[in-house]
């Protein structure tokens, strides 16, 4: 494609167009999902998103390509999305792509399920949206954070104030 727009320059109409995929290619003809540091989560907690691939294929060079993040409850749908935060990466060259990393947290708002996660780039200056969304084939169970346990009161040991115990809980 690059080289036919190279070939008739002066017909070639100037615009941008990123893709982001979140799958990378492991061999000649052979790809993978992108990596998940862990697929159960508890809100507040993080996990990372490593080999997702961000790609320039337009005719001019994008300046700060955006990705916005999101977990989203089923595959190809925005329904119900939850942000999870927005990626700003360097400077893309027409025709050229980068492998990428990115740590998000699972907000706190986030409620108990199995979500997916979901990027999107949320350049303005993107001209074709065809390849803008992407989704993570792969779940992320998140689960309630666990109480406390063996929490106890002094009963009667002061006379001005009672005394609390407890032992931490996972993902306090």
């Amino acid at each position: 494609t690059m080289a036919v727009r190279d070939a008739f320059s002066a017909q070639t109409q100037a615009q941008t167009d990123l893709g982001v995929f979140l799958f990378y290619s492991s061999g000649y003809q052979d790809y993978d999902d992108s990596d998940l540091t862990a697929t159960t989560l508890r809100p507040g907690e993080s996990f990372t998103v490593s080999n997702f691939v961000v790609e320039n294929i337009g005719t001019v060079d994008a300046l700060s390509p955006e990705i916005q993040w999101y977990l989203v409850p089923t595959i190809n749908s925005w329904s119900g999305a939850r942000y999870l935060g927005t990626t700003t990466h360097s400077a893309l060259n027409r025709n050229s792509w980068y492998s990428s990393t990115r740590t998000l947290t699972v907000p706190s708002s986030v409620p108990v399920g199995t979500y997916y996660v979901g990027a999107y780039v949320a350049n303005s200056s993107d001209t074709i949206g065809d390849n803008d969304s992407t989704w993570l084939d792969r779940s992320i169970n998140v689960v309630a954070i666990e109480p406390p346990s063996s929490v106890s009161a002094s009963d009667g040991t002061y006379t001005d104030r009672v005394q609390v115990s407890w032992s931490t809980a996972t993902g306090a």
